[in-house]
């Protein structure tokens, strides 16, 4: 929001720098492009606001006519001692102003968060949209894109997410959910190779349920596009990767509906070894 960044334009008045460094408590502004805020233009300060409204006298003629010359050197050093301090500053006021855009950032990020987990999903977006604006973080970009996807607007959601991927390759989520826009708007051979990239992917600590997720959804879209071998082939795959006995009667099911009766009896084979009391491998 303008009226609330440490900052101001160069065609703001003297009253409205004033006001802004009322609010902020800051005695220095950045003075930044209207059309660019990250394009620092220079720098105000509160010392310098006398001079808008007047020349200042504080010194009587008396004294004035008593000033000796500042010789060259003098002169001089000054001027280097007063650039010098510029860039300090404006280092210094940089660097302020780009902690407070992490800060806001990351502010908004947490409220989309919020906004996300209680399914108000339009509000979450613009919180996602203006963390995003302030930070250019990927996992921002992220979270903008699921919500999109969230809130049925998939050609946006997949332009973000592309971007996510193009950043890093080894986002699991982002593959995943790419994968399931190509497979809602009939682009199998794409939503497979997503599928593929997304079991392949780096998935955060607790995310493990995702990966074999996308493995099922990508036996669903072989197996409706006509590549049974391909999808029992998935299927033994993540049979091998796993000893879980729920997640393994779920394979052996899915066997059998594909016409693999031999590796549906392997996987159910194994429930009962380790798990004797399984109903649900029995019946299989």
């Amino acid at each position: 929001d303008d009226a609330t960044m440490a900052h101001v334009h160069v065609d703001h008045t003297t009253d409205a720098v004033l006001q802004r460094m009322g609010v902020t408590g800051l005695t220095v502004l950045p003075v930044v492009s209207r059309t660019d805020v990250h394009a620092l233009l220079g720098t105000v300060a509160l010392e310098d606001m006398p001079r808008a409204y007047g020349p200042v006298d504080d010194e009587s003629p008396a004294e004035t006519r008593h000033l000796e010359p500042t010789s060259p050197q003098v002169l001089l050093t000054a001027v280097l001692v007063g650039v010098v301090g510029l860039f300090a500053l404006a280092g210094f006021l940089t660097q302020r102003y780009y902690a407070a855009r992490v800060e806001s950032a990351a502010s908004l990020y947490a409220s989309g968060n919020a906004s996300f987990a209680e399914n108000r999903i339009p509000e979450a977006v613009e919180q996602y949209r203006a963390a995003l604006s302030l930070s250019r973080d990927n996992a921002h970009r992220l979270a903008l894109g699921l919500a999109l996807q969230a809130a049925d607007r998939v050609a946006e959601a997949r332009m973000y997410l592309q971007e996510v991927v193009r950043l890093d390759p080894t986002s699991g989520p982002a593959h995943l959910a790419l994968a399931r826009i190509a497979a809602r708007q009939n682009r199998p051979e794409e939503a497979v190779a997503a599928y593929r990239s997304a079991i392949r992917a780096t998935w955060a600590e607790g995310e493990s349920r995702a990966r074999l997720d996308a493995g099922f959804e990508l036996v669903e879209v072989l197996a409706s596009t006509g590549s049974r071998k391909q999808a029992i082939a998935e299927l033994l795959s993540m049979a091998d990767q796993t000893a879980d006995p729920a997640l393994l009667d779920r394979m052996g099911e899915r066997f059998l509906t594909l016409g693999s009766s031999s590796e549906a009896a392997d996987v159910f084979q194994r429930v009962v070894a380790t798990t004797p009391g399984d109903s649900r491998a029995w019946l299989g």
